[in-house]
């Protein structure tokens, strides 16, 4: 069997069952799958993984992929940080003279 055989052989099982399972889904199959999830590397080569092999699936047969609906991907809900209240510097009396010192660059003490 080719490589090509063995997408195709793939893409009529997600059609069969209507949608792409996910990786876990494809391994839980086990022997019941068209190419076992152990038999993949072997098969499709050693830089084979699920998703490398479904975007060949994807971009070789795209008319036949856009009929099957990709298994939903949960999201993460957002995280809503409370928003945090300014921290205020206590202010210290300083005397007019001070003040001047202050904005000539002068040094206080």
């Amino acid at each position: 069997m080719k490589k090509s055989e063995g997408f195709r052989l793939l893409l009529d099982y997600f059609l069969e069952i209507g949608r792409v399972p996910s990786k876990r889904e494809y391994i839980a199959l086990g022997n019941n799958a068209p190419i076992p999830h152990k038999a993949m590397k072997r098969f499709f080569g050693l830089s084979a993984d699920y998703f490398r092999i479904l975007k060949h699936i994807k971009t070789t047969y795209p008319t036949e992929w856009n009929r099957l609906e990709p298994s939903p991907v949960p999201k993460a809900a957002p995280v809503m940080e409370p928003p945090k209240e300014p921290v205020e510097a206590p202010e210290v009396e300083l005397s007019p003279l001070e003040k001047l010192r202050i904005s000539k660059g002068e040094s206080i003490e």
